[in-house]
């Protein structure tokens, strides 16, 4: 939770991103969260699909797998 909810204020899930400052848009660009909020969002008010929002969440996910199995074969 600690990680959660800043990460959910800064993505656009929350406020949306017009309204924060300029650091804390470049925060948010980089947050995974951020990823997935525009993936839901630009079908949902017609913007249609982001594929580089997608691209970036499948990489994030094999490389999250990836060093989850590592890690467990390790331990």
């Amino acid at each position: 939770m600690i990680l959660f909810s800043p990460m959910w204020l800064l993505s656009g899930a929350g406020p949306p991103p017009e309204v924060m400052g300029e650091g804390m848009r470049r925060v948010s660009d980089v947050l995974p969260l951020t990823f997935a909020v525009r993936s839901l969002q630009d079908p949902w008010l017609g913007a249609g699909s982001n594929a580089v929002d997608l691209a970036l969440l499948a990489g994030i996910l094999v490389v999250a797998a990836a060093l989850t199995v590592r890690r467990l074969r390790s331990a």
